[in-house]
């Protein structure tokens, strides 16, 4: 007798009629990401992330829930008729959320940039009194979060100095500017108190093309929570400040492109829309510039891929002076 299909399960849990995959986000090597019609509607029919546990992945759909419940609008996870979130198919984790009718945002729109920073103040806020000790920490977090700590920056900036070693271009040039970021994160990090900022609930990877504007409410809607976590409500707003103001993105099946000088005015945006819903304190303004510096060089290891083999030949010495010239802008322009 022949296995159940993904398809016929689906029907069988949910009662839906004539399930048919429309478009497929994934294939068989990745996780299942779906878009599926059937007789009751559109839906996403997605698998647990492989760098998810068990665990990790049902606490991200209670916290989509609890965003729901909240008034923040997020994609209506479907119950099974078990009055579950999720099922399990070969040994394998799903859940099905309706389909979102809408478009991204886009980068360059001062008001999606606004009502990007008001979501990620109002997550930060509707989370702040959550009890984050109680929370499962995603094990793969050192790897596919930011770290903010008082020695992050060390981290990321002795990962360039390692990758320029290994290609044997650490040249006086290249080490002095590498000393001079260094330097000038130092004196950032002196007037950082870890222990005074705001915590809540984090997307974790919170940018344009991660939020839906649907059209027949024209509210966002954000989506692939599986990142989200427990940390500095800053890491959100830093985050996509970054990706506007550094990166060019046109497209997201694309790769990023380091821009030659940042965009300030967009992070004046992105940040007086979070400022309008953020629970944050006089310690948390202090803290943004170096949240966005350190944020800053994370993107650059991250989007270059710069890993223990520090294989990418995309980091090269005109990156580093790039970068310094953001941080060096960050520095003399965002006064908070």
């Amino acid at each position: 007798m022949s296995k159940i299909s993904l398809l016929e399960l689906l029907e069988n849990k949910y009662n839906i009629t004539n399930p048919k995959v429309v478009k497929k986000y994934g294939t068989w090597g990745d996780s299942v990401r779906w878009r599926v019609q059937s007789d009751y509607g559109h839906f996403f029919l997605k698998e647990k992330p492989y760098y998810l546990q068990f665990e990790e992945f049902v606490q991200v759909l209670d916290y989509q829930k609890f965003l729901r419940k909240s008034g923040i609008q997020t994609a209506q996870l479907k119950e099974t008729v078990e009055k579950q979130s999720f099922f399990v198919w070969n040994k394998r984790v799903f859940a099905l959320h309706e389909w979102l009718f809408g478009r991204v945002l886009f980068p360059d729109d001062e008001n999606d940039l606004k009502e990007l920073g008001n979501l990620a103040g109002e997550i930060a806020k509707q989370t702040v009194n959550m009890e984050g000790e109680r929370l499962i920490t995603p094990k793969c977090s050192e790897i596919n979060f930011p770290k903010i700590t008082n020695n992050s920056f060390h981290k990321y900036i002795n990962i360039l100095f390692n990758y320029f070693d290994e290609k044997n271009r650490l040249d006086k040039l290249v080490s002095n500017r590498l000393d001079d970021l260094k330097f000038l994160l130092e004196d950032f990090q002196g007037i950082v108190d870890f222990s005074q900022l705001t915590c809540s609930w984090i997307h974790g990877d919170l940018h344009y093309y991660n939020v839906i504007r649907e059209y027949k409410s024209n509210i966002l809607i954000p989506i692939d929570l599986d990142d989200a976590h427990w940390n500095y409500s800053l890491i959100d707003i830093a985050w996509q400040c970054i990706l506007v103001s550094a990166w060019y993105w046109p497209n997201m099946n694309n790769k990023p492109i380091l821009k030659q000088e940042i965009e300030i005015e967009k992070i004046y945006t992105l940040f007086d829309g979070f400022m309008k819903k953020a629970p944050v304190n006089g310690k948390d303004l202090i803290a943004f510039k170096y949240f966005l510096s350190v944020i800053l060089i994370y993107s650059i290891i991250c989007m270059d891929e710069l890993n223990e083999h520090f294989d990418s030949s995309n980091v090269n010495y005109n990156t580093i002076i790039i970068v310094q010239g953001m941080i060096e802008k960050i520095n003399n322009f965002l006064i908070i």
